[in-house]
């Protein structure tokens, strides 16, 4: 009898495993306790540093992440915001649950809410170019009946009026605007 590395169960298979489960699992080293060498980190850095200074291998990879997300919009626009805000769970008008970025957006969706506006921020994106390199562009707001989008900022750069400029229909919210609704914003 054999004891498989991963899960402990004794087995009488070819191989040290006892599933192609275990088998498959990953990092078996950090699961036993075991730490890597610092040679194979170091031979794991150079490769990694290797593949990515490599021109073409980033923008192989900045394709196919584009093209993942035009096919699943959703899991970009309401997830991911780089660590610059915290997350808000709220419910946009039609009742369905969705995070919004930051006390701003929270209070223009509140706001919208109020208002009886419908919105959501589940939305294709746009288009633009910045510095010759194609981008995506997903505003804060899609206001459903008006049929405009609505972008809350607190300041402008030359990106944004890039980005800004592929949406005729788009309403920009900065932060006096935001201190108008209630006084409350700072």
């Amino acid at each position: 009898m054999k004891k498989c590395p991963k899960c402990g169960a004794e087995h009488n298979l070819n191989g040290r495993f006892c599933s192609r489960s275990c088998a498959n699992s990953r990092d078996m080293s950090k699961r036993r306790g075991i730490p890597h060498s610092p040679e194979t980190l170091e031979k794991c850095r150079a490769k990694a540093n290797e593949y990515w200074s490599n021109e073409e291998n980033r923008e192989k990879f900045s394709k196919v992440m584009k093209e993942a997300v035009l096919r699943n919009p959703d899991s970009y626009s309401k997830n991911n915001v780089s660590g610059r805000a915290k997350m808000y769970e709220v419910l946009d008008s039609c009742g369905n649950s969705t995070k919004v970025k930051g006390k701003w957006e929270l209070k223009v969706a509140e706001y919208l809410n109020e208002k009886g506006i419908r919105w959501t921020n589940n939305m294709i994106p746009f288009a633009y170019e910045w510095k010759g390199k194609f981008h995506l562009y997903f505003p804060d707001f899609f206001l459903i009946d008006k049929n405009e989008y609505v972008e809350v900022k607190g300041y402008k750069t030359d990106r944004d009026e890039a980005k800004w400029s592929q949406v005729s229909n788009l309403i920009v919210i900065e932060k006096e605007d935001l201190r108008r609704l209630d006084g409350k914003i700072s």
